[in-house]
């Protein structure tokens, strides 16, 4: 396994982890929304070597149905975390988007950029998380 892809998965375990023992609703459900993309993206795409070569519908739609989930979770949270998160995620669509467009997109441009948020995404879900639990601790009213 590629280190990269290693430490995606790492990120991930210790992130959403992280998220779902410690974190708010918003947390959670972002946490829940991120492990299901991506049990469903690996059932999609097993291999990259087989896939990425035109546009990816499967992918896309996984994609696309994170973007709107992200959405409704900054549509009624009172945090501003997942509207970054949203916007993150957003910039994946738009790569699936310009395959779709443009599919003399290079394969490695086309991979490159469907999957350049995911880390900063996995991050920001992290600071988010412990911010939620300095607010506890420091008895901050949420709604």
């Amino acid at each position: 396994m590629p280190a990269h892809v290693l430490f995606f998965y790492v990120l991930l375990l210790c992130s959403c982890g992280y998220a779902l023992a410690k974190g708010g609703r918003p947390e959670r459900q972002v946490a829940a929304m991120f492990i299901a993309a991506t049990l469903l993206s690996k059932m999609a795409a097993w291999e990259v070597s087989g896939h990425f070569i035109d546009f990816e519908v499967g992918l896309f739609a996984i994609d696309l149905a994170l973007l709107v989930g992200l959405a409704a979770v900054a549509l009624t949270s009172d945090r501003y975390w997942p509207i970054w998160l949203t916007t993150l995620h957003a910039y994946t669509v738009v790569a699936h988007l310009g395959r779709l467009l443009g599919p003399a997109t290079i394969f490695h441009v086309y991979v490159g950029n469907s999957g350049i948020t995911v880390d900063p995404a996995l991050v920001l879900l992290a600071v988010a998380t412990w911010r939620h639990g300095r607010r506890v601790a420091a008895a901050i009213a949420e709604r």
